[in-house]
């Protein structure tokens, strides 16, 4: 993946984002081709805004580049690629946990307190997408707090991908508890031990896809593969709610 000089417009953004959904939740398998023409009839976007868009998920190694004077076409994506994603997500959040820990200002934890509140309320309702939604608004909360201009560079550029892949693969972690933990780490400034708790969240998303590929064929596997035997799985276990 590449930085990004800019960022990109609203339009774009969500054009994007439309992408990526589609993408990793095998509506458009790998191969599909992303034509500018067809992509701006559905989401009612303009041709540079949906070029842009394309170009993203190039940089995100969503999509690879077609033939000369040819569409780009969705690209194949292996448990490996997937994994590796996760884990480098996962080092750069205990990172940024561990300097956010000993940064935080009175301020950030009024901030993290009322993303817990809003947490909190949507895991008592059961509302999971939502959830989905706040916990990553926390972590890109923790991310802020570190003050670290890298750390926040690498998860602007993993960001989007990893929310895509989050919403297809992994249930978001529904106990209000491990949330709390974390922000009480932050108040007694346990650098140590934020960065572990927060380490384990993505442990529960790396131990499930790595159980994932040592079952089936971990060779280059459409995304697609990957979402219909997620979805199979969390028909087969239990939810893993608390």
């Amino acid at each position: 993946m590449k930085f990004r000089e800019q960022p990109y417009s609203e339009e774009t953004e969500r054009v994007a984002a439309e992408l990526r959904r589609d993408i990793v939740s095998g509506n458009r398998p790998p191969g599909t081709t992303l034509s500018e023409r067809q992509i701006g009839d559905q989401y009612q976007a303009g041709r540079a805004a949906v070029r842009r868009a394309v170009h993203c998920l190039l940089d995100e190694n969503l999509a690879v580049p077609g033939a000369p004077r040819s569409a780009a076409r969705v690209a194949k994506v292996s448990y490996q690629d997937i994994i590796d994603l996760f884990m480098v997500a996962q080092e750069t959040a205990t990172l940024s946990s561990y300097l956010a820990c000993q940064r935080r200002t009175p301020e950030d934890l009024r901030r993290l307190g009322r993303i817990l509140e809003r947490l909190e309320t949507c895991i008592e309702q059961e509302k999971y997408p939502e959830v989905l939604g706040h916990g990553l608004e926390f972590g890109d909360a923790v991310t802020e707090m570190a003050c670290n201009p890298v750390l926040l560079d690498l998860d602007k550029m993993l960001r989007t991908r990893l929310r895509a892949y989050l919403e297809v693969l992994a249930q978001p972690i529904t106990s209000a508890e491990a949330y709390r933990a974390i922000y009480e780490a932050f108040v007694d400034r346990n650098a140590p031990g934020a960065a572990a708790l927060v380490g384990r969240f993505f442990d529960i998303s790396v131990g499930w896809l790595i159980e994932q590929a040592q079952q089936g064929d971990s060779r280059v596997l459409p995304i697609a593969g990957v979402a219909t035997s997620a979805a199979r799985d969390s028909e087969d276990k239990p939810s893993g709610r608390r």
